[in-house]
């Protein structure tokens, strides 16, 4: 039955648009281990949310993106952050092309475009947010957040939301099924599920992230003082395993796209590639370039000093390694158990810097 459902699903989409028969034929072929169709009041029958957040898209990855649903998509949410309005133009027309070539599993798409480059933690916000916002018989209890550059293999999406529903169904680590992984080694207080990962691999693991309701609920949001990008995805690692309470589980066979490879057997920074090793020569590509060479440099001396660690200082015993399966749910280590080490704070605690708000102010890209 996983093969014939995949082969009906690929001769949907490519019966719908040309287009998608393109990009499926880009997929190396992968057994999906489909869960069994036990019922349950939690499985969902589309996925909740998926949010995605770019400022520039030279290879089109939003259509591929869209293009690769094969499984109904209640909301998606885009965040746009350019002050090109050419740019925007393009990326919104492109999605929404794609959309309507693949509305037999998505129906519509909330845009949310901005004139300044957002930033990575800005980028989760938004669909941390967006669920939070939700509520009554709308509320979400799930949000899935990409990157614009991963697509899906036929089958992933529903393989995922029916191990997301039976990780959010379960309290604790007792929970045992062939979709889901959950270590186990789990301190006995890590009861509640909080954050879900994919097959990526290789450090691309936060490029496809699932966060419950319980956890943002928690301990907040991305702290956008990370800006435009590194390290916001350790320090949210750092606060979830601080919490003592929510662990981490990997949903198993589901592979992603990522960038142009396989994504659970390599991974290339899409932004690297761009940047350094296939890059532009433009104003802008060397403006782009010089933001995040400038977040690199603050980003390490201000987790370190939130945290009282040393990135990068593997003999130390806090050395930071957080952001793993097995970071998150045991061995992470950081100086201090607040931010900063101040009493008065809790782990949602982070206000916005005077000096992060002007660079965001300088960002504009084109």
């Amino acid at each position: 039955h996983c093969i014939i459902l995949q082969v009906l699903v690929l001769a949907t989409l490519i019966a719908q648009n040309i287009c998608s028969s393109l990009i499926h034929n880009l997929f190396p072929s992968v057994n999906i281990s489909l869960s069994s169709n036990q019922s349950s009041p939690h499985i969902h029958s589309f996925v909740p949310l998926i949010s995605v957040s770019l400022n520039v898209d030279p290879k089109n990855y939003i259509a591929r993106l869209i293009q690769s649903f094969d499984f109904p998509v209640h909301r998606l949410i885009v965040q746009i952050g350019n002050s090109d309005s050419k740019i925007v133009h393009k990326i919104v027309k492109s999605a929404k092309e794609a959309m309507q070539a693949n509305s037999a599993y998505l129906s519509s798409i909330e845009f949310n475009l901005l004139d300044y480059n957002p930033g990575s933690a800005k980028g989760f916000n938004f669909g941390l947010r967006t669920m939070m916002r939700s509520s009554g018989t709308d509320s979400i209890d799930w949000v899935l957040v990409v990157n614009n550059d991963v697509a899906f293999y036929p089958g992933v999406l529903k393989h995922l939301t029916r191990g997301v529903s039976r990780l959010l169904s379960h309290s604790g680590k007792s929970i045992h099924h062939h979709s889901i992984n959950i270590p186990d080694k789990i301190p006995p207080g890590r009861t509640t599920f909080g954050v879900g990962f994919t097959s990526l691999c290789c450090g691309g693991e936060w490029s496809a992230v699932i966060f419950s309701r319980k956890l943002v609920q928690a301990i907040g949001y991305f702290d956008e003082n990370f800006y435009p990008a590194y390290y916001e995805d350790d320090d949210y690692a750092i606060r979830i395993h601080l919490s003592n309470r929510f662990y981490a589980a990997k949903l198993e066979n589901t592979p992603l796209l990522h960038g142009e490879i396989d994504g659970s057997k390599d991974y290339l920074s899409g932004l690297f590639s761009q940047l350094y090793l296939h890059p532009e020569k433009s104003p802008a590509v060397d403006a782009w370039r010089h933001s995040h060479e400038l977040g690199m440099k603050v980003s390490v001396p201000y987790i370190e000093q939130k945290w009282g660690i040393k990135v990068g200082d593997f003999k130390s015993k806090t050395k930071l390694d957080c952001k793993s399966i097995d970071g998150l749910n045991n061995h992470c280590r950081v100086g201090f158990l607040t931010p900063f080490n101040d009493s008065t704070s809790n782990l949602s605690t982070w206000i916005l810097a005077p000096a992060t708000a002007e660079r965001i102010n300088n960002s504009k890209l084109h």
